[in-house]
């Protein structure tokens, strides 16, 4: 039975230091999916309602494929960029497709509750002021610790979330869970590994302001290294622990990294 292993603070620097071995292995690669994956995102962009939509529902098969590559470069395989799109076709697709859907459907719940908050602190007018494109003039007018309590819980919505679909695309694809199963799993992994994930969270973002520096350039590797610590911490939280050269079990030892 699939079951997420407690790690150690230190895990979260490991989920790092691995998914950066994994993408030294075939960096070029890494950052041609990373690339097409934000054009696609900025193409979805200029179709009105129906772009955003497609890309909500259809993201998490491509983070899947990803997915997929990092399993590969982590039994020493060669991937293609074009497994950016693996996961399309089967059924695993339609699980992915859910697990977009569910995740869009979360998204709006948290925004119309954030929504409801700010009308009850801030009341009409704000809203209105905001929605002209005032939005400095209309937190000016609030004060600050109105706009930290709306931050805060905010916050306390949007974490759960995350912690609910971060290992979900990989525990579908690697792990053959369904989209509920999925969410319950990744949660639970996250909330068992709280304190490795906030090393991760603290790290990442430094590492994330100071590869903006250079022009952004730095992003091009540090986005993909990203990607690939999902893969990383899934691997360890649901498989043995990782030491120097992570690595997959073969078909054969399948039954080994994921419990059952």
């Amino acid at each position: 039975m699939l079951e997420a292993q407690k790690r150690h603070a230190g895990a979260g620097i490991d989920w790092i230091s691995h998914a950066w071995a994994l993408f030294k292995q075939q960096p070029l690669y890494w950052i041609g999916m990373v690339v097409i994956l934000f054009l696609i995102a900025i193409a979805s962009a200029f179709v009105p309602i129906v772009g955003d939509l497609l890309y909500s529902l259809f993201s998490p098969v491509l983070v899947g494929g990803m997915m997929l590559a990092a399993a590969k470069a982590a039994n020493d395989e060669r991937f293609e960029i074009s497994s950016l799109f693996a996961c399309f076709g089967g059924e695993r697709m339609g699980r992915l497709i859910l697990l977009g859907a569910l995740q869009l459907v979360a998204t709006i719940v948290i925004v119309m509750m954030a929504g409801v908050v700010m009308l009850v602190l801030f009341g009409s007018e704000f809203l209105q002021l905001a929605a002209e494109g005032g939005e400095a003039e209309a937190f000016a007018q609030v004060g600050l610790q109105p706009m930290l309590l709306l931050v805060l819980l905010v916050l306390a919505l949007a974490v759960p979330l995350m912690m609910a679909f971060w290992f979900a695309p990989a525990l579908v694809v690697l792990a053959d869970c369904s989209a509920i199963d999925a969410i319950e799993h990744s949660f639970l992994g996250c909330l068992r590994n709280i304190v490795p994930f906030l090393v991760y969270g603290v790290l990442t973002l430094i590492l994330t302001i100071l590869a903006a520096i250079p022009f952004g350039l730095g992003l091009l590797v540090m986005m993909p290294v990203i990607f690939i610590t999902a893969f990383t911490g899934f691997a360890d939280i649901f498989g043995p622990p990782m030491d120097d050269t992570p690595q997959m079990p073969g078909p054969d030892d399948e039954q080994t990294l994921y419990g059952g």
